[in-house]
Parts: structure tokens; sequence; C-alpha cells
């Protein structure tokens, strides 16, 4: 294969990450300021349990702007990684000739194959071009959804079913 290496991974932007901290400081604040109608011995632990579902709440959603997918094709190997920071973990790593299929997600699709396991390896919340590569493993069939770029799409469209 001509191509060495190829790797796409896409990262929010900082500021978006800084306004939904402060939104939530915003919010939690509110709550923790509403506690305070509530009767005089709940006041301190209703706060407390506000501060910590919100802390658990942000958190969650921060990390998960954090986090990005990067994939990756090497050799004859396709590979994805959910990074955090400079932490990777490898969701799948794939022999390039193992894939069975590739083609664009439509709800219609689904049909197609029984899916033994779904893999989702993007964010957001827009299902627009999302696609779907389909390999066997153990006489089941699986599917890894995911939002490449044209240069993944290119060399992984090589292993699409002709319809």
């Amino acid at each position: 294969m001509g191509i060495n290496r190829i790797e796409e991974h896409h990262q929010r932007p900082f500021w978006q990450v800084i306004v939904v901290v402060f939104i939530s400081i915003i919010i939690t604040n509110n709550l923790i300021t509403l506690c305070n109608y509530v009767e005089r011995p709940f006041i301190t632990p209703a706060s407390i349990l506000v501060l910590l579902v919100m802390t658990f709440i942000s958190s969650r959603f921060v990390i998960s702007m954090l986090t990005f997918f990067t994939y990756s094709v090497f050799e004859n190997s396709f590979s994805i990684e959910k990074c955090l920071g400079k932490k990777k973990k490898l969701i799948t790593r794939l022999p390039l000739d193992c894939i069975e299929d590739f083609y664009l997600f439509e709800n219609s699709e689904k049909d197609k194959y029984n899916f033994k396991e779904i893999k989702k390896c993007f964010h957001g919340f827009k299902h627009e071009n999302i696609y779907c590569i389909v390999y066997k493993e153990m006489d089941t069939y699986i599917c890894i959804q995911l939002k490449p770029e044209r240069r993944i799409i290119n060399v992984l469209s090589k292993y699409g079913k002709e319809d």
C-alpha cells in the first residue's frame, strides 16, 4: 500500500470547554442559592448534595468534550484510539483485509447485517456523514461508526461492497 500513515482527530476548541465550565458554575451557584429555601436542618445537606451532583455531571460533560478519537491507517491496518489529553486508549485495530463492508450509515442499512455490537467512535449529536465499518468476529458482525475525513474515506472505500 502506498500510504504510510494517515491520522486524523477531531478536538473541540478550548473556548467551548471554558464556556461550559462557566455555565455549570453559574447553574451550581443558583441551585445552591435555591437550597436556602429548604427547611432549616436540611439546608447544608441539600447544598452539599447539589454541589456533588453538579460536580459529577459537569466533570463528565467536560471530559466528554475533551475526549476525541484518532483514526489511523498504517501499512495494512486500521486503528481507532480514544484520546484524552496525552492518554490514548486503543479501541480497535483491524487488518484492512478483514473489513467486510464500509458504507455511509443510514437507518435502513442496519437491517442489512445482524450486528452483535455497534461501537460509536465519534462525538456529537448530529448523525450526518457517519460511516460504518463492518467486520466479522467469530461468525458475528460488528459495526464501528465513525466520522472520518476524506483521506480515510478514500482508503476505506476500497473495502466497501458494490451493490
